[in-house]
């Protein structure tokens, strides 16, 4: 939970508060699949807003936080990007504090 006038963060216990919204982040360690020979891997970040489109389709955050079958259901996409060979076609860009972000799928 991200409190929208500070900016502050803090973990999702309790009810949302007005001035706070739903985050979701998470960090990856992903290879450039041009350079397959080389072991030197970029961190992107994973980050989306409740505010934002759903960066898993269909699935709100505050839905994700309530229903066990969504949360599995993100699990089993995220767990399969540990297998060999899947890569994830995406937009990436520098945000604001200068780390890259997932922008489109």
């Amino acid at each position: 939970m991200q409190n929208t006038k500070t900016g502050a963060f803090r973990e999702n216990k309790g009810a949302l508060k007005k001035e706070e919204k739903y985050v979701f982040s998470v960090e990856l360690y992903a290879q450039d699949y041009s350079l397959s020979l080389s072991n030197q891997v970029v961190k992107v970040n994973l980050h989306q807003d409740s505010g934002e489109m759903d960066f898993f389709r269909g699935i709100k955050i505050a839905e994700l936080l309530k229903k066990k079958d969504l949360q599995e259901k993100v699990w089993q996409t995220l767990i399969n990007f540990l297998k060999f060979n899947v890569w994830l076609e995406c937009l990436l860009a520098f945000n604001p504090q200068g780390l890259l972000e997932i922008q489109e799928t």
